[in-house]
């Protein structure tokens, strides 16, 4: 079960709470996230949080952050959210429910390859040949936007 977390909408220079540009726009709120930084110790055993904790204390930080917990756990990191959005400036108005949202975090690294790819060239062709596909061929294709 996933629990919804309540986020304000937040509103534009001029006052206005934010609304997409469309009625199937984006939601923006006042912040660039909404995952909290300890979201991002969900998964680690006691040897990760520990080291997490060691690079905050060695960057001079009293808690940890984002990239502490997920240099640690030395993988990418994908949290799927659901959203209610409203307006706590008119006394919590709801706004849109259960809008989904994601959190991507990478690790930093130095391991920099290139990598080499063999294929043959039936695979070559199909795949030049379906890489542009026609607006008429995609499922998803909205004339409207």
């Amino acid at each position: 079960m996933i629990a919804a977390q309540e986020r304000n909408i937040g509103h534009n220079p001029s006052g206005q709470p934010r609304r997409p540009a469309s009625e199937a726009g984006w939601h923006t709120g006042n912040k660039n996230r909404f995952s909290r930084n300890s979201m991002f110790e969900i998964g680690l055993d006691t040897v990760h949080i520990a080291e997490a904790r060691k690079r905050a204390e060695d960057a001079g930080r009293k808690n940890p952050i984002f990239s502490d917990y997920t240099n640690a756990r030395g993988k990418p990191l994908l949290m799927l959210h659901l959203l209610n959005l409203v307006d706590k400036d008119k006394d919590n108005e709801s706004v849109i429910s259960l809008a989904p949202a994601l959190s991507v975090s990478f690790p930093n690294s130095d391991d920099v390859r290139t990598v080499e790819y063999v294929v043959n060239p039936v695979w070559l062709k199909q795949f030049e040949e379906n890489q542009y596909d026609s607006p008429n061929e995609e499922d998803d294709y909205d004339l409207e936007l």
